[in-house]
């Protein structure tokens, strides 16, 4: 099945769709701008703090440990510099590493130490695990392509988030569709089904998308999104990472 015929199978209104896209983004920033401005440094921290956990559980981690913590338990926990989080996925026995990195802006010498720290020299964690490192400033341009190139030659996925965009979980958003990343099997079984020769030919999305980065998704994989319309009736739609 060529590319274009699978668009039309799936049924996609990429217009429509990418105005919800960009009404949630503008949603996000609107978010983002008052709570700068409006809320300390502590607040912003407790609240994105307890929608990252609701996002690693949705992803399968074990994230008791962490949970139900007061306002005051976490400021003393920044006080003394001991934010970082290191759980499980019970849904495929992988680890998740959150390192909150809260004073001078990110640079790449900052993500080379933590990769060194991290995964060549204390081995808490393997290229099969996620990194994620939680930053006050935006992801800049040199940013993204040096966590592209880590993937790309060494397989080490690391995603970083701005802290004010988890001041609102957007999964919880009424505009997301739920999102699900498919399993080996489930992927053969979709190739089969579309009789698709190159992975390609599935419409993308970016690792870097505000929803690819809430559910982990790595280039390579699979995501499967089920939109409902107006007619109550629900369709699932394919996502190849890249």
């Amino acid at each position: 099945m060529n590319k274009h015929l699978l668009y039309i199978t799936q049924g996609v209104n990429k217009f429509s769709f990418t105005i919800k896209l960009k009404r949630i983004k503008k949603y996000i920033i609107h978010i983002s701008m008052a709570s700068t401005i409006n809320e300390p440094l502590i607040s912003r921290l407790y609240t994105s703090r307890n929608n990252l956990l609701s996002i690693l559980e949705k992803q399968g981690c074990n994230v008791q440990d962490y949970t139900n913590l007061s306002v005051h338990e976490v400021n003393e926990m920044k006080e003394a510099k001991q934010m970082d989080m290191l759980m499980t996925n019970t849904n495929n026995n992988t680890k998740v590493y959150v390192k909150y990195h809260l004073g001078k802006s990110l640079r790449p010498k900052h993500i080379y130490e933590y990769i060194e720290d991290l995964y060549q020299i204390d081995s808490v964690l393997t290229p099969t695990d996620q990194l994620i490192i939680i930053i006050k400033e935006k992801v800049n341009d040199t940013i993204t392509e040096l966590i592209t190139q880590l993937f790309n030659t060494e397989k080490y996925y690391v995603n970083i988030f701005q802290l004010d965009t988890l001041l609102y979980n957007i999964l919880n958003h009424e505009l997301v569709p739920p999102h699900r990343i498919l399993n080996d099997k489930e992927v053969k079984e979709l190739i089969k089904k579309y009789n698709v020769t190159d992975m390609k030919q599935f419409p993308e999305i970016s690792r870097f998308d505000s929803v690819a980065k809430v559910i982990g998704i790595r280039p390579g994989q699979m995501c499967e999104i089920v939109r409902s319309s107006k007619t109550a009736i629900t369709s699932n739609y394919y996502r190849f990472c890249y």
